[in-house]
């Protein structure tokens, strides 16, 4: 039948039908992706992407000038070792509330115990200030859970488009070379980005890839400077150091290799390197002449050191009494417990430690008598104002005291005259090192040094 067939009336009427369904949870869930497709899961602060986001929508506006903080905690990792990382997480979602309520235009965490704060641009001396303020506001203590209180500490750093341009990477890469000078000075530390900082960081980078280079091609070696008993003038051992050739620029300073070295890692390797190369060569030495090798703080921190030491005497074949280890009081600063325990291994495979530039820090005292050393050696930033300062000489005498109390040897070094070896030996220093008894040689030179020495005088 066809549509013109249908009887007047009863043709059919178009009819809709709609099919009614409840998305509100997957409204909800694709509200949550999109949340934490931008938001840290833990403080609910920004994500770096997002934040970058903010701020290039921000400096689209040429008449708005912004300002970008990170903020780096110090000590945070002291609370995840030692209570756990669950109070860590309560102590980080504390931080982002209290950073929230400083009033920045949004928060950030930019990773671990590291934050951003996006704010109106302001002068030099106002931004700093805030700065200043938000460090204090974090040092206040952390109520945590079961009854554990932390306090600790931050640094920031900050950078200002008036100052760093209009793009968002870039200025947010300043805020963190800022952050990076904040972190060399004690406490809460706080820095503003200056132009100066862009040509360091690339100084740095170079340097880092210099040295990367310098170690594939063995530009690095050691020199070896005497140290000798001061009452007979008798070789007792030797500090080994590192020493760069560049082939073009020449000698380089360790005063600047030696902290890139530390700041890259690649200190660990160089470390590694000069603990073989010097037991090796003291294996031609006399029998009773030591050496001694600097670990840096940073080799304790990233590396077995004592696995190290271990491996080089077994590479070396040496006597492990005829190494030693010089550490600075650095090596403390984190973990004291741990770096003592790590000491005393090193001491049970027969090696002695020395502790170096004694006199320069400020918790000498406290840690002197728990430390598993054997030898002081004092600064020779003392020892180079003898004999005229008496103020030297006393810190040089109750030094002295005290390491023989504690049944400790003790070591001067910089000693430059005949006039400072003498009042050092009357004041009971045991031994001696510095340009009176020899400049930095190598081994071979140390060996007929110490040859000639042995040479009978002829009538």
């Amino acid at each position: 039948m066809t549509r013109s067939d249908v009887p007047l009336g009863s043709r059919a009427e178009p009819i809709a039908c709609l099919t009614f369904r409840d998305i509100t949870q997957r409204r909800r869930a694709d509200d949550q992706l999109r949340f934490l497709g931008g938001h840290d899961t833990l403080t609910g602060a920004l994500r770096r992407t997002r934040l970058v986001e903010q701020m290039a929508g921000m400096l689209a506006d040429p008449g708005r000038d912004v300002a970008v903080i990170v903020v780096n905690l110090r000590r945070f990792r002291f609370i995840n070792d030692s209570l756990g990382h669950g109070q860590g997480d309560l102590l980080l979602k504390q931080v982002a509330s209290r950073l929230r309520s400083m009033g920045p235009d949004c928060v950030a965490r930019l990773g671990g115990d590291t934050f951003a704060l996006l704010v109106p641009g302001m002068g030099e001396d106002q931004l700093s200030g805030f700065c200043r303020t938000v460090a204090q506001w974090l040092a206040f203590p952390y109520e945590l859970a079961d009854g554990h209180q932390a306090i600790i500490a931050a640094c920031a750093g900050a950078a200002r488009s008036q100052t760093s341009g209009r793009d968002a990477e870039v200025l947010l890469s300043h805020a963190d070379m800022a952050l990076s000078a904040a972190k060399q000075i004690t406490g809460n530390g706080v820095a503003l980005f200056t132009h100066d900082m862009d040509q360091r960081l690339k100084d740095r980078q170079e340097m880092d890839a210099a040295l990367r280079r310098a170690f594939e091609r063995n530009e690095f070696g050691l020199v070896y400077q005497p140290q000798v008993e001061l009452r007979s003038g008798a070789l007792v051992g030797a500090e080994a150091l590192i020493r760069w050739s560049h082939p073009t620029l020449g000698p380089v300073s360790p005063a600047r290799f030696i902290p890139a070295a530390e700041e890259t890692g690649l200190i660990v390797e160089l470390g590694r390197w000069a603990l073989r190369t010097a037991c090796l060569a003291a294996t031609h030495w006399p029998k009773d002449v030591k050496v001694a090798v600097n670990v840096s703080p940073v080799q304790f921190e990233l590396s077995d050191v004592v696995a190290d030491v271990a491996e080089a005497l077994e590479f070396s074949g040496i006597d492990p009494a005829r190494l030693e280890v010089e550490i600075t009081e650095g090596i403390f600063v984190r973990n004291f417990a741990e770096v003592a325990d790590r000491l005393k291994r090193l001491r049970a495979l027969g090696i002695g430690v020395a502790l170096d530039d004694f006199g320069t820090g400020y918790s000498s005292l406290n840690y002197l008598a728990e430390l598993p050393v054997d030898k002081i050696k004092i600064d020779q930033s003392f020892v180079r104002r003898l004999p005229a300062d008496t103020e030297a000489a006393a810190i040089i005498r109750a030094v002295i005291m005290l390491a023989e109390s504690l049944g400790k040897r003790v070591i001067a070094e910089g000693i430059e005259t005949a006039d400072q070896a003498w009042m050092l030996n009357i004041g009971g220093c045991t031994y001696g090192q510095g340009y009176y008894f020899g400049q930095p040689m190598t081994s071979e030179a140390l060996e007929q040094r110490d040859a000639a020495a042995s040479m009978p005088k002829s009538a």
